[in-house]
């Protein structure tokens, strides 16, 4: 059954009439902890000690630093997800995953399928959307001895920060990379190689470690045909950089299906998931309603699969590069609630 923690989140959440409104005081959060109590186990260490002593001691004698800890704890949000809820593979039909509708009014919840989203927002909304596409990142190249090594292209260095810029260039100036490596006994200076036949023609990348620093390496790399962009050969050579938790490898069909059907400028190594619902006919429909589409581009850095672990404000979030218009940003400063 469910685990009792996602209980109490959603207690909480009544608690204080809403996540969204204001954020719980820690005195009002160890009080909603106590009050469920009666009703729920504690079922983490960071639940039962904060559960404890405000059952023997009271919510005033509770230090505010260490209720602030507990409840910054991830062990205090955990809650148990079954294997098989996590879906392996999309379906084939992407409109047809589910849809959670939360009235605002009233809070009532209502599950549906998502195909029918353009029924539920309101008519004339100006829906912002993320147009970056995911590119082939994950490359399995081997050593001189033959051994394997993953090679997971993370952020360009030369010659330009831009991915879109970088993706584009041809082999014919230095081409440097941070990269993510998964391998045995690598070392700085090593040369790595990966091949592929794409029609006639045989596609070589020669990548070498400049720096290395636990998993993650500066690389300089060169590849043949030379005139081809770095995409291109990711494309021939890479596959799919899927999320860890599918816990499996990249199929050719992935190619699209780990893709928005709106994608145009390459950068992400992790597709911006809520988009992968969207197929043609629900934005038909939605631009049928009344609804206005506006791109903007952020492209997803690999940080976004690093777990956060033990206390979330200590957490470092990664950085990812993204462009908004000020076209954009006066239309979405001039809506008045839409």
């Amino acid at each position: 059954g469910r685990m009792a923690t996602s209980s109490v989140i959603h207690r909480l959440a009544k608690h204080c009439g809403g996540i969204a409104r204001r954020a719980l005081s820690v005195q009002e959060t160890v009080s909603a902890y106590s009050q469920l109590r009666r009703e729920y186990s504690p079922t983490t260490n960071a639940t039962s000690k904060l559960l404890q002593h405000v059952s023997n001691r009271g919510v005033a004698s509770f230090p505010a630093d260490e209720a602030a800890k507990l409840v910054c704890a991830t062990a205090a949000i955990d809650y148990h997800l079954p294997e098989d809820r996590i879906a392996a593979f999309p379906l084939a039909d992407r409109a047809s995953s589910k849809l959670l509708v939360v009235e605002p009014d009233t809070g009532r919840l209502t599950c549906g399928a998502f195909r029918g989203l353009p029924s539920v927002i309101p008519n004339g909304s100006l829906c912002v959307r993320n147009v970056s596409r995911v590119i082939a990142a994950r490359v399995i190249g081997k050593k001189s001895s033959g051994g394997e090594v993953e090679i997971f292209f993370l952020n360009p260095l030369k010659p330009s920060e831009d991915p879109a810029v970088a993706l584009s260039q041809a082999c014919t100036q230095e081409v440097e990379w941070e990269c993510m490596l998964r391998g045995k006994k690598l070392k700085e200076d090593q040369t790595l190689h990966a091949t592929a036949v794409v029609g006639d023609v045989e596609v070589a990348l020669e990548g070498r470690i400049l720096q290395r620093a636990g998993k993650v390496a500066r690389m300089r790399f060169k590849w043949d045909p030379p005139h081809l962009s770095l995409a291109d050969l990711l494309e021939a050579l890479g596959e799919t950089p899927l999320p860890p938790y599918m816990r499996r490898r990249a199929e050719p069909s992935d190619r699209q299906s780990y893709q928005t059907v709106y994608a145009e400028t390459n950068g992400s190594v992790a597709a911006p998931t809520a988009g992968l619902h969207f197929d043609e006919g629900v934005l038909a429909r939605m631009e049928a309603g009344g609804a206005r589409f506006r791109n903007t581009l952020l492209h997803v850095g690999a940080g976004t699969f690093v777990p956060v672990e033990g206390d979330v404000t200590r957490h470092t979030m990664h950085m990812e590069p993204f462009s908004v218009s000020t076209s954009l940003l006066r239309e979405i400063a001039g809506r008045k609630g839409g």
